[in-house]
């Protein structure tokens, strides 16, 4: 059996994110009011993401939003 070289992938941290929060609102029964969706925090590697459902259109124009932090440790 043979299997292309571009059949795998890393995932990009959006899409990381993307999938932790719709396989645990999913799981949760939560998708079908979106009001009642919970968080999700994604720790480890070298990324962070925190993914969260908004019905604010100014949160949403910005896109993917990078912060970055140094607390000098």
């Amino acid at each position: 059996m043979s299997v292309a070289t571009d059949a795998v992938s890393m995932l990009a941290d959006q899409d990381e994110g993307l999938y932790a929060w719709y396989t645990v609102n999913f799981l949760l029964d939560r998708l079908h009011n979106i009001s009642e969706s919970i968080a999700t925090l994604d720790l480890g590697g070298g990324s962070t993401q925190v993914t969260f459902s908004t019905a604010d259109v100014n949160t949403l124009v910005g896109g993917c939003v990078l912060k970055s932090f140094n607390y000098g440790l």
